[in-house]
């Protein structure tokens, strides 16, 4: 289905609504619908329509959206017209690689023969397009304007009805009303779509709904070298891996499903406790003209497939939504718990839908045996960054709203909080910035709020096999830092090749004043946390949570963690490093167990540590002498003989009071 329909000529059109994206990775992966991915010899880049995140309950109103505008959709027992497509909502659209210039791409979808016999003898009167998209001058715009419309049994043999225009919008449907419309025909296949010759090798994005499905009907792609006599190259699994294409077709006449309801995206928690009741969220759409009863299969584990009876509190009409949720219950302890549920009937009849069935896992356990989890956010930021406000108020974000949840690591790159150790994570995690990723395999790809709780909502109760029962930092008059750490597994896990190691970050509150590029000045992008209304750069920026130190590089140390870990006993970890890079006496020491087969954190700690011999700033009087000056570079080391830069200064006056602070030697 598209997310808006169209049912007049071809130069009318409808923007699709700005809805909220909701990345793959905020359907956990655990909880991914579940396909065989077979390698194909496209490649593809995800340009997102939005700069957010999409909630579940967005992709509903989204479904409902469609609905409500849909002009011949009623409550009568034969609509006027229905709008006929596998698609969920535009969620995202991907690039083809491998085309160049006026290679030839194809798009479309096939009605199998058992779909083709519930509209046997209607006509599809349209095809319903949404334009992809080309960035240029950073505005999204569709440059596949001239395209070919055709029909087929099978898509070796295509037949080529008319050329039509599409307009110029990007992320736009066009309906293409059809010259001579088609017959759908009873046991008869019905392929429909368009082709084009690509303008330049980047300039179309396919339109998505980013719900991967098993059902490929909705998703056919594909490609032809220009002047090639071959016929096109299709691939094998593009719907599996990337979700439907945003494109159906317009169907009139009196035949059509009466007992159909699709299955399109799933909501719960990734663990739940073993034995104990929990709820799943799905999003229904009716695929009938009248939708009253669900039968919904759901199979947990290996447990008997339990049967659910959903009674409708109103009929759905064709495409209308619903959230439907189910109570269920894991009865096998595992980290992979395989779920499936099935809507094997509507209205007490076999349910007609292609796309009836979704597929996930669930992480099960006894409570006893795992621990609270903190997730690690490391951010890539800078001073000279004009979007890196941006990230800076995510994090604020998310240590306020979920300080148990969260520890925080701002690592710094090029200004005047850069720190070396740093530097293998920035150059491994980060190609751009602002940049973030938590446990270092779940990428922010919007650097925003609704980030933040979209992943605590499917996270947030997600516990770790491996934890901590104690961490403290107590800091010398040396100016190191020994850190004793107690971990503890509530399973039997091997560690023989030092997978788990431990690593520990320093950060720093109040780092500042420092002047920050500012890109959201004058509120030209919107609001930004109040930055909208700050100057560019904006002076005086006080930084929190800045990494001034990384202990145990990107991998941890060595043999940190013992080679074998026996479930509810705890092991004793210390070690010793410096603190001279933190210039405050109240600092955070995070500790963290690194995954090296995974690449994710499992577990992180962070606690507060002060360091009593630290000197810090103090107020100076007015008529106090020099008697000392020292410069200090960003680092924290000391330069005898400073050079033109920018360092920290270190002055000690004639009645004892010492002052630090920023100062540009030229």
């Amino acid at each position: 289905m598209l997310i808006l329909w169209v049912k007049t000529s071809l130069n009318n059109k409808r923007k699709i609504p700005n809805i909220k994206l909701m990345m793959k990775k905020l359907l956990p992966a655990a909880l991914a619908i579940i396909t065989a991915v077979p390698a194909f010899s496209f490649g593809v880049e995800a340009l997102k329509k939005s700069d957010s995140p999409r909630s579940f309950n967005a992709r509903t109103n989204a479904l409902k959206l469609k609905a409500s505008n849909k002009v011949s959709s009623t409550r009568s027992d034969v609509p006027e017209s229905v709008d006929f497509s596998y698609s969920g909502p535009l969620s995202s659209a991907y690039n083809l690689t491998g085309v160049a210039k006026a290679d030839t791409v194809y798009l479309a979808f096939e009605i199998p023969a058992e779909t083709a016999n519930l509209y046997a003898g209607d006509e599809v009167t349209s095809l319903n397009i949404t334009t992809g998209a080309y960035v240029q001058n950073g505005r999204y715009i569709n440059l596949v304007k001239n395209v070919t419309i055709f029909t087929a049994e099978t898509k070796d043999k295509l037949t080529y009805l008319q050329d039509a225009t599409l307009g110029g919008d990007a992320f736009t449907e066009y309906s293409v009303k059809l010259d001579n419309p088609i017959k759908i025909e009873a046991n008869k296949p019905l392929i429909l779509g368009y082709k084009f010759a690509v303008p330049n090798s980047q300039a179309y994005y396919i339109p998505v709904d980013e719900m991967p499905t098993s059902v490929e009907y909705g998703a056919l792609v594909g490609k032809k070298k220009n002047g090639s006599e071959n016929s096109a190259e299709w691939l094998d699994a593009f719907a599996s891996i990337y979700g439907t294409i945003c494109m159906g077709c317009t169907i009139v006449g009196e035949n059509y499903p009466k007992n159909g309801a699709s299955i399109f995206d799933m909501s719960g928690p990734m663990f739940a406790e073993l034995g104990k009741e929990f709820t799943y969220q799905f999003l229904i759409q009716g695929n009938g003209v009248s939708t009253t009863t669900l039968e919904i299969v759901s199979t947990i584990g290996e447990s008997a497939p339990n049967t659910h009876l959903v009674e409708l509190p109103a009929p759905l009409t064709y495409n209308e939504p619903t959230i439907v949720a189910l109570p269920l219950q894991c009865d096998q302890e595992a980290d992979a718990v395989n779920m499936k549920f099935e809507i094997t009937k509507v209205n007490g009849e076999p349910n007609v839908s292609l796309r009836n069935t979704i597929e996930g896992a669930i992480e099960c356990w006894s409570k006893d045996k795992v621990f609270p989890r903190v997730n690690l956010i490391e951010e890539g930021t800078g001073t000279w960054c004009g979007y890196c406000p941006r990230g800076i108020v995510m994090m604020d974000y998310a240590a306020e709203e979920y300080p148990e949840l969260f520890a925080g690591a701002a690592l710094h790159s090029g200004d005047q909080m850069s720190t070396p150790t740093v530097n293998a994570v920035l150059n491994k995690l980060f190609k751009g910035y602002p940049s973030a990723v938590i446990n270092r395999v779940y990428t922010l790809e919007y650097i925003e709020n609704a980030e933040i709780d979209a992943y605590a909502m499917s996270y947030g109760t997600l516990p770790a096999h491996i934890g901590f029962d104690s961490v403290e930092g107590v800091v010398d008059e040396d100016g190191n830092i020994k850190v004793d750490v107690v971990v503890k597994s509530g399973f039997d896990i091997e560690n023989t090749l030092d997978r788990y190691r431990l690593a520990f970050y320093l950060t720093q509150d109040g780092m500042g004043p420092y002047d920050q590029a500012n890109n959201y000045a004058g509120g030209r992008l919107g609001e930004m946390g109040g930055w909208e209304n700050k100057a560019n750069p904006a002076k005086d920026t006080y930084y929190n949570e800045v990494a001034r130190y990384l202990a145990g590089g990107f991998t941890g140390f060595t043999n940190s963690l013992p080679t074998a870990f026996k479930a509810g006993e705890t092991y004793n970890y210390s070690t010793s490093f410096p603190t001279k890079t933190v210039s405050a006496k109240e600092f955070n020491l995070i500790a963290f167990i690194v995954d090296n087969q995974t690449k994710e954190i499992a577990n992180a700690k962070k606690v507060a540590v002060t360091n009593p011999y630290y000197s810090g700033v103090t107020e100076v009087a007015g008529d106090a002498d020099v008697v000392a000056r020292k410069f200090y570079d960003i680092s924290g080391v000391e330069v005898k003989e400073p050079a033109n830069g920018i360092y920290i200064v270190r002055t000690t006056y004639s009645d004892g009071t010492v002052k630090t602070a920023k100062a540009v030697v030229k």
